[in-house]
């Protein structure tokens, strides 16, 4: 049974996804200045896929090429297995199918593009990316194409982001566009952003960041600055937080406890009373201590950054792996003596030099 530095060690996290409450997945690359690859061409670094299973203690995983960038997603099937798909820029699929089915790669996509976002709704999952496609697979290896350019140009859409209800009522967000976008499954409607967002005084660009279809109805889109988008089809969407915060970057979001959790700059916040509340866990050891990746699903909330995973459970964290909150604060702690006794010795050395001068 593998451990947990055999599969981690030298790798960096990309992606994390709740496939169910004990079990987790993760993509990874290779670190290029980890002494384990010395001696490899960065082309020929691999890139990781990962499965832990909390319950078992258990880690599974597959190694594809470097150039693959798989993003991840996870959850119970129709028929109640787990199943986790990782999709990749180069039109690859691989699974995880943790029952009689086969994991491992499942072939290229023919799309004449990337994939670049995958989200798993009712049973299954559904990816979207460049060449203007939107797709919802039906099995291992069999994808139906709801939606896809019948030629390749580089003008053709890019979608960047999926999340919804089904197969007729998705909302996606696409590569240099102010507006969201809803497929009703015969065909794609626009929804400009409010032109208080795109024609401020003076102009700030509204960047989304992520989206998410809340279970409530309403889908949020989260912007770069903090500010937040919320509505539906066919009503539209308008500014449920207009007032940018520009060191608030969302970076990732999801629904999870029956709120709307985000990555909020370098901390995690939820949305309450009209407005983003920062959460603070300093006295659980087992908090977070970074923050870039997140999911939730069946009861649990997983952060992850580069070396680190938790999950929450709406009450207290559970470490998956990397360090420990309290871990975390001992070598903030030493790293501050170091450089306090780091500025004592400089001070020492002006003291003599200015001893040295004097008559």
């Amino acid at each position: 049974m593998a451990t947990e530095d055999e599969v981690l060690g030298g790798f960096f996290v990309k992606d994390a996804a709740v496939v169910d409450r004990h079990t987790f997945v993760f993509t990874a690359h290779a670190k290029p200045d980890d002494p384990r690859w010395q001696g490899k061409e960065a082309g020929d670094l691999p890139c990781r896929l990962i499965s832990y299973d909390l319950s078992r203690d258990f880690w599974g995983k597959m190694d594809y090429h470097p150039s693959m960038v798989f993003h991840a997603a996870g959850g119970i099937g129709e028929h109640g297995g787990k199943q986790a798909l990782f999709v990749g820029l180069r039109r690859n699929v691989a699974a995880f199918n943790y029952g009689a089915a086969p994991s491992g790669e499942e072939g290229v996509l023919d799309l004449r593009a990337s994939i670049r976002d995958l989200t798993f709704i009712d049973g299954q999952f559904y990816g979207v990316g460049g060449n203007a496609f939107i797709g919802r697979r039906d099995g291992p290896g069999q994808w139906h194409y709801l939606h896809l350019s019948e030629t390749r140009s580089g003008k053709n859409p890019v979608y960047t982001h999926v999340d919804g209800y089904g197969t007729e009522d998705l909302y996606l967000l696409q590569s240099g566009k102010s507006a969201v976008l809803h497929w009703a499954g015969n065909g794609l409607t626009e929804y400009p952003f409010p032109p208080d967002l795109t024609e401020a005084d003076p102009p700030r660009a509204f960047l989304p960041r992520d989206l998410v279809a809340a279970p409530t109805g309403t889908v949020y889109i989260g912007s770069a600055d903090g500010r937040l988008l919320a509505g539906r089809a066919p009503t539209g969407f308008a500014p449920f937080i207009a007032d940018p915060q520009p060191s608030r970057d969302i970076r990732a979001m999801t629904w999870f406890g029956d709120e709307l959790w985000a990555i909020y700059g370098t901390s995690l916040a939820v949305l309450r009373d009209n407005g983003w509340q920062e959460q603070d866990f300093s006295d659980d050891p087992e908090a977070p201590v970074a923050f870039r990746y997140m999911d939730a699903r069946d009861g649990v909330l997983l952060v992850a950054g580069e070396n680190t995973a938790a999950i929450y459970d709406g009450t207290s964290w559970a470490r998956l792996f990397g360090i420990s909150h309290d871990e975390f604060l001992e070598i903030k702690a030493l790293e501050q003596t170091r450089g306090i006794l780091k500025d004592l010795v400089e001070s020492a050395k002006k003291l003599r030099e200015v001893r040295r001068q004097q008559p």
